[in-house]
Formats: C-alpha cells, sequence, structure tokens
C-alpha cells in the first residue's frame, strides 16, 4: 500500500500531519518527480533532457553526431493550440423564467448582473486564458497541471499555476481535481546558500509549513519541521476547500508523448547515424595500386594535391561507402509516421495537408486529435468546477448569492474552418434551435450571450433610424404642401389661416 493512501487513511481517523509524514511522501514522490521533470526537460529540448545529446561512444575517434529532431514540442504545441488557442469562455448561467409571466424575476436578474461582473473581473484580472493555457501545455507533457487558490495580501482572491511535480495530493483513484489534502514542496537557497525543501500542506481549512536541508531529505531517519521563518504555522487559507487542485490530462495521468518517446528516440539514432556516416565519408580513404608509397611521396600529395604514376599497372583511387539511403528514408518515414499516429496529432507536412481540402475532409485528419481534446476537455471542467467552488467560498462571505454550478465553459477549437459552410449552417439552424445554442457554435462569434445583445441593440437602432427618417419625411411633405382653400375651410365649418 502507497504511503498515500496510508497518511490519507490516517488524516480520515483524526490524526495530524506532522514532519515524518511530509518526509515519507516526499520520498515516495521522489521517482514520479524526476519523470515529470525529465518529461519537462525533452519539451524545452535542455542538453539533459534529450536521450541522443548525452548519447557517447567508446571510439572517440568516430563521429558522433546528435541531432534532435523535436517531435515532443511539436505534439504538444499542435494539442494546446488546437484546444485552446482559443480562449475558454466563462458565462454564468441565465436564471429560469417565470412560467406564467415569462419575465425573470428582478431580484435574480440583479444577482446575475452582479456575478457577471465579478467573474469578468476575476478573469481580466488573472488573466485566466494565459493561466489556463500553461495548465493544459503542462498536462499535456507531465500528464497533469496543477493550481493554487489564494488571497492575496490585498484581500482578493488570486490564482496561479504550479510545476506539477511539486505537488502531491492525497486522493482516491487519481481524483486529482477535488483533493481532501494537498502537499507542495520545492527546493530554494537559504541565507547560507544551503539548498532546502520548502512544503506547504493544504486541508480543507488551513495550510502549514515546513522545511528541511535537501541533503537530509533523502535520509530516512529525518523528518520535515516546522518552518520557523512563518509567524502563523498554520494558518487559515481564507476557503473552505483544499485550494491546490490538479488539472489531469486523462486518467491515467499520462503525457501525450510518454506512448512514442522510444520511437522519438529511435528517429533521432538513425538521422545522426546517417549524418554521422556522411561526415565519415569526408575523410575518404586513397588506395594506391602498383607500389607502396613512402613518406616524402605523401607529403608531396599532401603539399600539391597532383602525383604521377610511371608503373603502368598502378593507378590510384578513393574508397567510397556506398548508403542504401532508399532503406534509411523508408524506415525513417515509417518511424515518422507512427510517431503522429500513436501519440494522435497530425502531421502537418503530410501531403493531405498541402491542398485546399474541405473542412469534413479535414475533420478526419485530426479525429485522433479531437478525441484527445475531448477527453481533456472533460477533465479541465471538473477542475475549473472545483475551482469555482474554492473562489466561491470567498465570494459568498462577501454576500454574492454565487452558484459555481451555474458557470458554464464554452469551448471553441482553434479550427480552420470554411467561413462560407459555417455561414450557411448557421442560416439553416435559424428557427430550428434557440439563437444563443446557434450563434454559440459561430465560428466568428466569441460570447452568444453578448452577440444577442448586440443584435437587439442594432435592432432598436434602427427602428430608432427609421422612425426619425419617416417623421422627417412627414415634416417635408407637409412643408410642400398647398395651402388650403379658405373657402372651403369655411364650408367645412374650419377656420381660414390668417
Amino acid at each position: 500500500m502507497s504511503e498515500v493512501t496510508l497518511i490519507l487513511k490516517e488524516l480520515r481517523n483524526g490524526a495530524q500531519i506532522d514532519g515524518d509524514m511530509i518526509s515519507r511522501l516526499v520520498k515516495e514522490h521522489k521517482p514520479t518527480r524526476d519523470h515529470q521533470v525529465g518529461l519537462h526537460e525533452r519539451y524545452k529540448c535542455s542538453q539533459d533532457g534529450v536521450p541522443i545529446f548525452s548519447r557517447t561512444f567508446e571510439d572517440k575517434s568516430k563521429i558522433n553526431n546528435t541531432l534532435n529532431n523535436d517531435f515532443f514540442s511539436d505534439i504538444v504545441d499542435t494539442k494546446v493550440g488546437y484546444f485552446l488557442g482559443i480562449p475558454i469562455n466563462y458565462t454564468y448561467r441565465e436564471p429560469e423564467k417565470d412560467p406564467v409571466t415569462r419575465q425573470i424575476n428582478d431580484q435574480e436578474a440583479q444577482v446575475k448582473r452582479l456575478v457577471d461582473q465579478k467573474l469578468s473581473d476575476f478573469v481580466r484580472r488573472e488573466q485566466v486564458p494565459e493561466v489556463d493555457a500553461e495548465a493544459a501545455k503542462f498536462s499535456a507533457i507531465c500528464g497533469m497541471g496543477a493550481r493554487l487558490c489564494y488571497i492575496g495580501t490585498d484581500g482578493v482572491e488570486h490564482i496561479e499555476n504550479v510545476y506539477p511535480w511539486e505537488c502531491i495530493f492525497l486522493v482516491d483513484d487519481n481524483d486529482i481535481q477535488h483533493p481532501e489534502y494537498a502537499l507542495r514542496y520545492w527546493v530554494e537557497q537559504d541565507a547560507e546558500n544551503k539548498e532546502i525543501y520548502k512544503a506547504e500542506f493544504y486541508d480543507a481549512f488551513q495550510v502549514s509549513y515546513w522545511m528541511i536541508e535537501k541533503g537530509q531529505a533523502d535520509q530516512i531517519e529525518n523528518a520535515f519541521m516546522p518552518d520557523p521563518s512563518e509567524p502563523v504555522n498554520p494558518r487559515d487559507h481564507m476557503f473552505t476547500e483544499c485550494p491546490l487542485i490538479g488539472f489531469p490530462n486523462n486518467n491515467e495521468l499520462q503525457g501525450d508523448c510518454e506512448k512514442v518517446l522510444e520511437l522519438i528516440d529511435g528517429y533521432d539514432r538513425v538521422l545522426s547515424d546517417m549524418n554521422s556516416e556522411i561526415d565519415q565519408m569526408r575523410l575518404a580513404y586513397m588506395v594506391v595500386h602498383g607500389f607502396n608509397p613512402d613518406d616524402d611521396f605523401l607529403k608531396k600529395i599532401q603539399k600539391t594535391g597532383v602525383f604521377g604514376v610511371d608503373d603502368e599497372t598502378g593507378g590510384a583511387e578513393f574508397i567510397e561507402k556506398n548508403l542504401n539511403d532508399v532503406a534509411i528514408n523508408n524506415h525513417l518515414d515509417r518511424l515518422r509516421t507512427d510517431i503522429y499516429y500513436f501519440a494522435g496529432s497530425p502531421d502537418f507536412r503530410d501531403e493531405a495537408f498541402a491542398g485546399n481540402i474541405s473542412g469534413v475532409a479535414l475533420k478526419f485528419k485530426l479525429f485522433k486529435l479531437e478525441s484527445k481534446c475531448i477527453t481533456a476537455e472533460r477533465e479541465i471542467t471538473s477542475a475549473l468546477q472545483q475551482m469555482f467552488k474554492i473562489l466561491g467560498t470567498k465570494w459568498q462571505i462577501e454576500e454574492v448569492d454565487f452558484d459555481p454550478d451555474m458557470v458554464e465553459y464554452q469551448f471553441k477549437r482553434n479550427f480552420p474552418l470554411n467561413l462560407l459552410d459555417d455561414a450557411q449552417t448557421q442560416a439553416a439552424y435559424k428557427g430550428l434551435v434557440s439563437e444563443k445554442t446557434r450563434l454559440s457554435h459561430c465560428a466568428i462569434v466569441k460570447d452568444a450571450e453578448q452577440e444577442i445583445a448586440d443584435m437587439q441593440a442594432d435592432n432598436e437602432m434602427q427602428f430608432n433610424l427609421d422612425l426619425v427618417q419617416t417623421e422627417e419625411t412627414l415634416k417635408v411633405e407637409n412643408a410642400n404642401a398647398p395651402e388650403p382653400d379658405p373657402v372651403v375651410v369655411a364650408e367645412k365649418g374650419g377656420v381660414p389661416n390668417a
């Protein structure tokens, strides 16, 4: 049984977190931490992160080219750009209308306006689109992202992403979106330039602070101790939920490239070896027939580059190495195809993307990528719901009647649509579904509710312009009308104009 399961059971039975528990969690987490850090280093193409960069041969005289083909970051960036290249649109659901009057209650309408403003301010202040994209990126790289909600010194709620390898979630069945307890730990230097582990342990109400020297953390008998630099330890974090939550890529917490790492390394080795062979051929050897040249003869060749052979049976030639480039290229093509296929990512160097293919054909090419994004969308939605549940506890204290279940998340793929096809589809749906539903699937509409409001404002403006134009026309017509005949007016009982 893992330490996470054992300690979670102890805490549920009423035990208090202590330094020994923190040490046990950190020691058990080390392989996972190293693995996730290694994946991130591969994404960055660092010297230590990509295996081909550290390849060596026992024979140092052999050329050893190390060429990296960055499939890893291409797969990750393609997924994140397609998935969240267009930011998530956050809206608060409309209250239900009165079944009789078909109108929204004034009090509920006022609450919605207040929550809409609160939500809009939060998204803008915290730069949520960028934060969401970073969480999705780490999720695609490491299999999970992590986010911390906290109250700043300004008394306002904030969010920030933290490195996933710094986080341990005490949960059942990888349900890291809804942790009961969570630990965050990282390395920093103290005033004496010693490396120390700092740790923060979160439950539903409090956060406690811990520390230990990094060298001592590797020894079983040493435990974390309370951080003496914190004046209040533990302290309330001002929420009623654990504020450190995870953003899983899938239920297995597996990154998008983990299944194809060996294929990527194989491609790097083959291309590097092929490049080394080509470089090695520049150091070609010459064979001389009919006599054995001495040192003076070789020096003369190196100086002039030309020599003659008196013996009619003699001669000279370079030894050439024949490379089977067809077999090598076929092997590289197969590796490349398998990398993108098993990673579920499109290869934009494929000839199928060269022409102007239709939207339907393009969707078939992106089917595996879309399937991955659907899974990620479910996972990130669950995490966002938990995030607003945490933040909502603070907003409710501020007397904002906020229901986190009323927040809606609209995902829209960054897809190169044919706008003419989209316009025809929109026209076909008009009258068959609600305007909000129809416009929410329109490629050029970012916010369906705002678009409906803008359309209504345009209609009112057009109505007012038409009314003004009608009144002006009547004034002109009346001004150009002939004066009435006084006799006729008198006969009708009227008073003629003076």
